[in-house]
């Protein structure tokens, strides 16, 4: 299954002000299967990156931790997958800094087969290198993590100063062939309804 949180065609501005994001509140749909999924984000745009921005993320910064997608004040970006909730047992996936930068719009899509993590930026594969924490990564757990778009949850902290048009999360592992259909728009039939 696909579930696109963003309306197609519309451009979410975030001002990176505590507060500002999207809140899709807590659902079992966003919980991710261990075994593989894929996140594609469209139209990122950062006006700033003097402070670590979150682009989606289903964790409360506490021990109700799932995944989060940030990008660092040198625009290194981490993939963050987080082991039966807690914070302490972790992998963090990221590329080298200056991944992406300000003033530019970025489609960037993962994608996680179970056992390792891609990433790409504008239809082409970067270096995507895993530092794992504790005993690292191996299960989610479903928590009451609310699933946010442009801040985490906790106070709206790591909050995003640019723009986002599109998050797209899928409940399995798109191939590579798939993850480039997505981000061009060619939406194959089979994912159209939600099959």
């Amino acid at each position: 299954t696909t579930t696109n949180m963003m309306s197609k065609g519309t451009v979410y501005r975030f001002d990176g002000v505590d507060g500002t994001m999207v809140n899709a509140g807590d659902s079992d749909q966003f919980t991710l299967p261990s075994t593989g999924f894929g996140a594609i984000v469209k139209g990122l745009y950062f006006s700033s990156l003097t402070a670590t921005s979150t682009i989606f993320a289903k964790t409360n910064g506490g021990s109700s931790r799932e995944y989060a997608c940030e990008v660092s004040t040198g625009g290194k970006i981490y993939l963050y997958l987080y082991d039966s909730g807690a914070a302490t047992n972790y992998d963090a996936w990221s590329t080298a800094n200056g991944a992406v930068t300000t003033g530019a719009v970025y489609a960037i899509a993962f994608r996680y087969d179970g056992t390792t993590a891609y990433c790409m930026i504008n239809g082409v594969d970067v270096p995507f290198t895993n530092a794992a924490a504790g005993s690292g990564f191996s299960v989610f757990s479903n928590t009451t993590a609310h699933f946010v778009i442009g801040a985490q949850l906790n106070a709206g902290t790591a909050v995003l100063n640019g723009s986002i048009s599109e998050v797209m999360i899928t409940n399995f592992s798109p191939s590579e062939s798939e993850v480039k259909d997505l981000i061009s728009g060619n939406i194959p039939f089979k994912w159209q309804y939600g099959s």
